[in-house]
């Protein structure tokens, strides 16, 4: 779905209308002005709440490689360039947030700016040649810790938060929800921008999105059975 599918499937609730085009004019700028708050807290309450949007990063850790001592050169009169800091390549080694004794410490947010939580989520590790579950240590909610002393790939599987919706965004952006997700935050949206005008249908339409949510909540345990049967370890216990 769309974000303009989802604009306009929110109007059809406000007005009990079957336009398959969105309208702006004077009886519809105010409530799809409203809509990209709306959306974004229905999104987040499906993504953090209901069903775990997954997503799967890569952390890399290389050998480094040793560099050859440059020659002395005799002292220049000019003043030299300044050499612009250098930025990871892509498939390049994953810089970790700091170091802890024989572990290398990834803070997962910054690795993934999206990034939830690990909860329901698993790592596979590979060197190449092996493709593994991988076994790890944690610190607090978001802290990865790897052996240092080990190279390899560690595909992580996470829970992301849903992109924002903004007023930049365009009308042909693809929403990376579930169908039946996606195809439902429009009742939020209806509720949530109508209230003012019709509580008692707005109530409605929220009633039908939570009654929703909770019934969603029993199917995802089923349908993302496969974070829970990998036989992943973690040492810390903190899911």
């Amino acid at each position: 779905m769309t974000w303009e599918e989802l604009q306009i499937s929110a109007l059809q609730k406000i007005f009990e209308i079957e336009s398959n085009m969105l309208i702006v004019d004077d009886s519809t700028a105010p409530y799809i002005a409203a809509m990209p708050g709306a959306a974004n807290e229905a999104m987040l309450l499906l993504c953090t709440d209901a069903r775990y949007f997954k997503k799967t990063g890569e952390i890399i850790q290389k050998q480094l490689e040793e560099q050859p001592e440059a020659p002395e050169e005799e002292p220049e009169q000019t003043k030299k360039e300044e050499i612009p800091e250098e930025t990871p390549e892509e498939g390049g080694a994953t810089p970790p947030t700091f170091a802890a004794g024989k572990y290398n410490a990834y803070d997962l947010r910054q690795v993934f700016p999206d990034f939830y939580t690990l909860y329901d989520g698993y790592i596979m590790y590979t060197d190449g040649v092996v493709y593994e579950q991988a076994e790890y240590e944690t610190e607090g909610d978001s802290i990865l810790l790897l052996p240092a002393d080990k190279m390899g790939t560690w595909r992580v599987t996470y829970c992301a938060y849903p992109e924002r919706i903004t007023k930049e965004t365009t009308k042909d952006t693809e929403l990376t929800l579930a169908p039946e997700a996606a195809s439902m935050v429009a009742l939020y949206i209806a509720g949530q921008v109508y209230k003012e005008d019709d509580i008692s249908l707005a109530q409605t339409y929220m009633n039908e999105f939570l009654e929703w949510l909770n019934r969603l909540k029993e199917n995802a345990k089923k349908a993302d059975s496969m974070g829970k049967n990998t036989k992943w370890k973690s040492r810390t216990g903190w899911w």
